[in-house]
């Protein structure tokens, strides 16, 4: 039996990120993502939280084909989370394995709600990743049928969270377990 103060816990983080996705203002918006990179070295950068289901424990991420953190994931879909809260001293650390959506009709239904200039960030004819400075407004070449090319849906599919607030009084820390989007295991721990 897990104890409620864990279950509330865990409420309160997934209720948490459910409203960092709408509120850019918010820093759980941007969250560090960490992957393996190809020569086996870990690879961190930030990325914008796109959804969260506290239902089936996914995060959802978008990214182009093109980038490194893609042909990442397709060859390692282990991946972690780092979000941290400046103003209540909240950290929380995921571990979660990627499901890819690209060119299938999950990716076309999500890219149909991006604004026309989240579109057409996908529909650069520039790669991500090429050397020299580019004016996106000036010098990259715009093709509608790229975005659809190159548009990924990336869902991390959570498997825990080590979550640590930091106090003056106390600090408080918990590592939250799942198995199949349910909660299997809880506890308290020595931060």
């Amino acid at each position: 039996m897990i104890e409620k103060s864990l279950i509330s816990l865990e409420n309160e983080i997934w209720n948490a990120l459910h409203a960092a996705v709408s509120d850019p203002q918010n820093p759980l918006r941007t969250v560090c993502l960490s992957t393996t990179g190809m020569d086996g070295f870990p690879e961190s950068r930030i990325v914008v939280l796109r959804r969260a289901y506290h239902a089936s424990k996914t995060i959802e991420i978008h990214t182009d084909s093109r980038s490194e953190k893609y042909r990442q994931l397709i060859s390692n879909p282990n991946a972690s989370l780092l979000f941290y809260d400046p103003k209540n001293q909240r950290q929380v650390r995921m571990r979660a394995a990627a499901m890819i959506d690209h060119q299938n009709p999950v990716s076309f239904q999500v890219l149909d709600t991006l604004s026309a200039h989240g579109k057409n960030l996908y529909g650069l004819d520039t790669d991500p990743g090429t050397k020299g400075k580019i004016d996106i407004q000036k010098s990259a070449n715009y093709v509608e049928e790229n975005s659809k090319k190159h548009f990924v849906v990336i869902r991390l599919k959570i498997l825990s969270i080590d979550f640590l607030e930091l106090n003056r009084a106390f600090h408080k820390r918990a590592i939250l377990s799942y198995q199949d989007s349910s909660l299997v295991s809880a506890s308290w721990m020595m931060p």
